[in-house]
């Protein structure tokens, strides 16, 4: 068995909602306020394509249908190509996501620990 080690770390709600000034909680709020939906849409962005999370196992966490999520996935594509100030953060908070997914450890059942 492999238990994944992570005391501590910050969810990608939560590094997204930092990097966008949201409030705790405020990203799963239900409303369409574009200072909210946006940075939803990317936390949902990022869980798909960097954590590899599957759209039907994402939408409960937002209260969204799955096609929702996958319409997300082309908004963010779009916008990281027509809004400066989007891409910007967004390309910030996608690299701390990165950063922080690559800095996993793993503890195999024999007790070896692997950097993942």
């Amino acid at each position: 068995m492999t238990y994944l080690i992570a005391p501590g770390m910050a969810t990608v709600d939560d590094i997204v909602s930092e990097v966008f000034d949201l409030a705790e909680g405020e990203i799963y709020l239900r409303t369409r306020e574009r200072r909210i939906t946006d940075p939803r849409k990317l936390a949902i962005y990022a869980r798909v394509t960097i954590n590899k999370e599957r759209p039907y196992h994402i939408g409960p966490t937002y209260g969204l249908h799955h096609a929702t999520i996958h319409s997300s996935l082309e908004v963010v594509r779009n916008l990281m190509r027509t809004d400066k100030e989007f891409a910007g953060k967004a390309r910030a908070a996608l690299s701390m996501i990165r950063a922080q997914k690559n800095s996993f450890k793993i503890i195999a059942g024999d007790g070896t620990i692997s950097e993942k």
